[in-house]
């Protein structure tokens, strides 16, 4: 206990007693300006530094204390201050020595008890005779900076299936964190992990835990080009021997997220073949204060007959499961009834099992669209049932009025045991399938945040910039929620964001400011007419420059929305062709003389 008083509170003589670090200030909250110290391993931690410190013979034990309030408390980071006229000697030489530690690389767990046990012992003792000098000097830096990296680490659960979870692995490995990534599937990738198997028990996609995860089928291609899609410093290129396509196929982005995995040499950091079952708030009754968030993370091998539960504590959990995977149905009359098959996109891969059949799609989206062109060249007939039929795409119209057997209805009314499908303006048709590509929910069925974070008609909240549940930030986070946005950019300058926040390096506004900004978005997309489901489309390039803002990332470059632009633009004209026939030459030179690309020549992953 005292070398804890003599933490918050010292001074010579008649400043004994003087709280030159508030209590409060300390325990409080770090969103309200305070350390965050109220977990009992954090406190011994410092009582152990602060023990060090005074056994290497500094006698001005105020010294602790303001590296501390520096580094901790007025947001100042320890390796940019500059002291202040009338700091002590002792103060004013640690700074003077600390950039020859600066580039210390990141300890391991390991490492940093070895190094208390060093700190207590044989050093100490040698500390004791050798009072002053460069060497008295440099102790106190390095023991700074041990302090600095040891606050700054991080131990981080990452649980993803899409091509977010690379990018966040790689930003908060730079960050200097211990990160474990949670992959279910046998490699990287994700979503775009095509799996041809598909599991006819579960057709419309209703179990809790999904046998299948991925949602691609087999002739799907990116409905972007290639060049705007990678990231900052990893360029997506061509590469020889692989699909040379500007709009590529699904496996030639599989590809690029596995050079980039293996170049930045991630799948370190990867566990799979692993399942998360349940991620929860840790409670621990040893707290004497309120506790720092900590979380459970239970996880089970996907193979072998024997596999057990694993149960870990984790600082820290970004949830990157994304949102392509959990089937969204519709409610129709008679559906349950049905006695035709149905089905969701989820579970489609090839049109060869709807040979001959009389085939009707829901949904008049990307993939409704995609599948019926696919369909009508083997089924007997295709309808494809659309909310407003009369104000379909240019390019959607050259389809039907290409293909006899390609007919456009309005929503279903209801559905008949007879397999009568009868559509809200009267016509109908007799079925054989019914084929659902009515979009994704949000489902985070293994997340336990005791009621905080709920998902309400696919609203998720509440979070701050779609990412942060102000009641648990930054200890939780989501990466990969928005919607409708160039897709690489935005979320690498999200796994910035959240990277940097968990090293301490940038904070979040108060609980209270944040709050606030989240009440008066939903009140501007309310405002706007926007349904609740679609809170998290945001097709917005402003915010996603407000984003990198946060960070200091570059915005979108011209040449990025212009091919963006282009792309949307071609695809409502000429539905089947604009992957493959584009008159944005201009602006493609432009892009290839970007930094973005000129890179290309410093690095060698072009091969």
């Amino acid at each position: 206990m005292a070398i804890c008083r003599n933490f918050l509170w010292g001074g010579p003589a008649e400043y004994h007693k003087v709280p030159l670090v508030q209590w409060d200030e300390v325990c409080q909250l770090k969103k309200y300006g305070g350390l965050g110290i109220r977990n009992i391993m954090n406190w011994n931690l410092a009582a152990i530094m602060k023990l060090n410190w005074d056994v290497a013979g500094e006698k001005d034990i105020i010294l602790w204390v303001k590296w501390i309030h520096t580094r901790y408390i007025k947001n100042g980071d320890f390796w940019m201050y500059h002291p202040k006229l009338g700091s002590c000697y002792y103060w004013k030489e640690m700074l003077r020595v600390r950039n020859k530690f600066k580039d210390m690389p990141h300890p391991k767990p390991y490492e940093i008890r070895e190094g208390y046990n060093w700190l207590q012992g044989e050093f100490a003792m040698e500390m004791q005779k050798v009072r002053g000098g460069k060497m008295r000097k440099m102790a106190i830096a390095i023991w700074a900076t041990a302090v600095y990296f040891t606050w700054k680490w991080r131990n981080i659960m990452t649980y993803g299936i899409r091509r977010h979870y690379p990018r966040i692995a790689r930003e908060l490995r730079k960050e200097g964190h211990n990160v474990v990534v949670f992959e279910q599937s046998h490699d990287v990738g994700g979503q775009w992990l095509y799996n041809g198997q598909v599991h006819a028990e579960d057709p419309l996609g209703r179990a809790k835990f999904l046998k299948v995860h991925s949602s691609v089928y087999a002739s799907l291609r990116l409905i972007s080009p290639r060049e705007i899609m990678g990231f900052s410093d990893f360029p997506f290129v061509t590469k020889k021997g692989r699909d040379q396509r500007r709009f590529p196929g699904h496996e030639e982005l599989l590809s690029y997220l596995r050079d980039f995995c293996e170049f930045f040499k991630l799948r370190e950091m990867m566990r799979f073949n692993t399942r998360v079952e349940y991620v929860g708030i840790m409670d621990d009754n040893t707290l004497e204060l309120e506790s720092d968030i900590r979380w459970v993370v239970k996880s089970k091998p996907t193979t072998g007959s024997n596999a057990k539960v694993l149960e870990e504590v984790f600082d820290a959990v970004v949830v990157a499961s994304g949102h392509y995977s959990q089937p969204r149905l519709p409610q129709i009359k008679g559906m349950n009834a049905w006695r035709g098959k149905q089905m969701h996109s989820h579970i489609y891969r090839v049109p060869e099992p709807f040979c001959n059949e009389v085939v009707v799609v829901v949904g008049n989206s990307l993939s409704g669209q995609d599948i019926s062109m696919e369909l009508v060249n083997v089924a007997k007939e295709v309808h494809l049932s659309a909310k407003n039929p009369h104000n379909i795409s240019e390019g959607l119209s050259k389809v039907i009025s290409k293909h006899a057997t390609l007919h456009i209805h309005p929503q279903i009314e209801s559905l008949h045991e007879d397999g009568l499908v009868l559509f809200v303006d009267g016509s109908s048709t007799i079925a054989d399938t019914i084929l659902y590509c009515t979009g994704y929910s949000y489902s985070f069925p293994f997340l336990d945040t005791k009621g905080i974070v709920a998902v309400d008609d696919d609203r998720v909240g509440p979070l701050y910039e779609h990412t942060f549940p102000p009641s648990l930030a930054p200890s939780l986070s989501f990466i990969g929620i928005p919607r409708k946005l160039i897709g690489f950019p935005f979320f690498e300058s999200q796994a910035i964001w959240i990277a940097q926040l968990l090293s301490g390096k940038r904070t979040l506004p108060s609980w209270e400011d944040m709050m606030q900004s989240i009440r008066e978005f939903y009140k501007s997309r309310d405002l706007a007419g926007i349904p609740k489901h679609n809170t998290h489309d945001l097709a917005d390039f402003d915010y996603c420059d407000k984003y990198a803002d946060y960070v200091g990332f570059p915005h979108l470059e011209e040449w990025r929305k212009e091919l963006c632009i282009s792309a949307l633009i071609k695809s409502e004209i000429n539905l089947e062709t604009y992957r493959d026939a584009f008159d944005d030459h201009e602006m493609l030179q432009v892009a290839y003389q970007s930094p973005h690309f000129a890179q290309l020549e410093c690095l060698d992953y072009t091969q």
